[in-house]
């Protein structure tokens, strides 16, 4: 008859096992949770240590017998393959390999990506700040780009256990990626190809853009921190590294040849015809512009401005738009606001809204024939009619009587933002109905500066791409949810060898009886 003291050990010796196994699989499936991790680790060997010096006597055994020496010698063989597999999978990680055996190649980079991948040389770091859910999907896709260069590194932070790491990064969005190169920072929160890639190239670059910002006309100012400034706006596209600057375009004689884009936003007064042929100049060397006209009300003092722009395919007008469907509350439909942005335009490429304009001038193609050598955009559009329509008489927004005047007044949907893109060359415009949307009073309202940088980062591409010229039937790469790699643990790492453990205890029991 076996006592119930020896029942008990055997079953403390078996819970000692099952704690090794455990210990082994958190080290495999949760290899950052290094707290959880040594924690099991030193309480599985303590409570080894206790159940050898219980059961020392039957130990006393083995230490005195023939399969004591037979044991340390397995051991220290086994110690010695532990090392090596270490070694090679240390050296597997360093200089990782894989091959995407799928039909159309769904886990593989893009083509673009890997030859930008090639040509860097300098360390990349990827710090990925999310919950544990997020972080194994985004991982998945920013181990594809270790494969191809060994100099990048991954790593993860989990918000919910270092919030220190997070107010040090100054992340404000959940699965926030972060990649540094040579001291200089990008952030993205969109995990796709395209978006991690134009951050490696933004950071890679040989040269900033050069962005010249007009004044001397009432423009918005880059230094201003009131809430009439675009100061949010300067420390946004100075953190994108952009070099912008500020310049009186009526006392120069050209524009520098190094200038990537000219911003004219929100100006009050006319720009002069001087100032107007040296920008339609640049223009003409394959320059790009980016405009925010607002409406006045008090006569239009641009129609030269409004003249030129039209010459690049998107004609401007001096009204007001009133979206009486979707505006912000207290405005009566002057503040139009998009919560859906619908367009494949990349300026257009964010998150949904909303994003509104505070009194906007409506933007339609222009009819010239100097227009038919652009591409044009037209994709920001405000309600139907008789929802919203442009306003052609600025008077009654003065009066608080704004009405629809079948005769003057053009109806909806009203087009925010004209895009134009040279067919045969370098050259492009964007022109936006308003300027203060950005400005440091709705510094809150993150998707207007969106939609903003957007314009700029289009404007000046330098190397980035705007789509990736994919097969057909070309897909993301294949991500396990939290759900199925849970699955896979379970079944691969406790379930089956549970089942070979039990089969195992069983074949040598039968054998034994036999």
């Amino acid at each position: 008859m076996v006592e119930p003291k020896s029942i008990f050990k055997n079953f403390l010796w078996v819970i000692c096992g099952l704690m090794y196994l455990v210990t082994a699989s958190l080290w495999v499936v949760l290899p950052d949770t290094l707290t959880l991790n040594l924690s099991t680790a030193l309480f599985t060997i303590g409570f080894s240590i206790l159940m050898i010096i219980w059961d020392r006597r039957k130990f006393q055994k083995y230490y005195s017998g023939p399969y004591f020496y037979k044991l340390i010698s397995l051991s220290i063989s086994i110690l010695l393959i532990f090392w090596i597999l270490a070694a090679v999978n240390y050296l597997a990680y360093k200089h990782p390999r894989q091959a995407d055996i799928s039909d159309m190649e769904h886990n593989s980079l893009t083509f673009e990506t890997v030859n930008m991948l090639k040509n860097i040389k300098g360390k990349i770091t990827i710090r990925i700040f999310g919950r544990k859910n997020e972080i194994l999907a985004i991982k998945a896709l920013t181990n594809l780009y270790r494969f191809e260069n060994n100099l990048i590194d991954v790593e993860q932070v989990d918000i919910e256990l270092r919030p220190d790491l997070v107010k040090k990064h100054e992340i404000y969005k959940s699965g926030t990626i972060e990649i540094e190169y040579n001291n200089r920072v990008d952030q993205i929160t969109e995990a796709s190809e395209l978006a991690l890639t134009n951050s490696i190239l933004r950071l890679t670059r040989k040269r900033d853009p050069q962005i010249l910002f007009t004044k001397g006309h009432g423009e918005l100012s880059l230094e201003d921190k009131g809430k009439d400034g675009i100061y949010n706006v300067a420390a946004i596209l100075k953190k994108a590294y952009f070099n912008i600057f500020s310049e009186n375009t009526l006392s120069l004689f050209d524009i520098k040849e190094n200038t990537d884009l000219i911003v004219i936003w929100g100006p009050k007064t006319a720009l002069m015809r001087p100032e107007l042929q040296l920008i339609e100049n640049y223009l003409g060397r394959g320059g790009k512009l980016l405009v925010g006209l607002d409406p006045t009300f008090n006569g239009d003092k641009h129609a030269d401005l409004r003249f030129m722009l039209q010459r690049f395919g998107i004609k401007i007008d001096n009204n007001i738009v009133i979206d009486q469907l979707s505006f912000i509350d207290g405005s009566n439909g002057s503040v139009p606001m998009l919560s859906k942005i619908k367009g494949n335009h990349p300026i257009l490429s964010i998150e949904e809204g909303p994003v509104f304009f505070p009194l906007v001038s409506g933007v339609r193609p222009g009819n010239n024939e100097e227009s038919k050598k652009f591409e044009l955009f037209f994709d920001l559009k405000t309600s139907p009619f008789p929802a919203s329509w442009a306003d052609n008489n600025p008077e009654e927004m003065v009066k608080g009587k704004v009405v629809f005047n079948q005769d003057k007044d053009f109806k909806g949907p009203i087009d925010l933002i004209g895009i134009s893109r040279q067919i045969d060359g370098p050259t492009k415009v964007v022109v936006i109905g308003n300027s203060t949307f950005v400005s440091n009073a709705y510094e809150k309202y993150g998707k207007n500066f969106n939609l903003f940088v957007n314009a700029i980062s289009w404007l000046v591409k330098s190397g980035e791409i705007d789509e990736f010229n994919l097969p057909l039937g070309k897909n993301e790469p294949v991500f396990l949810n939290r759900h199925q790699i849970g699955l896979i643990f379970y079944f691969s790492v406790l379930f089956l060898p549970l089942v070979f453990i039990v089969l195992s205890i069983w074949f040598y029991q039968r054998k034994k009886k036999l």
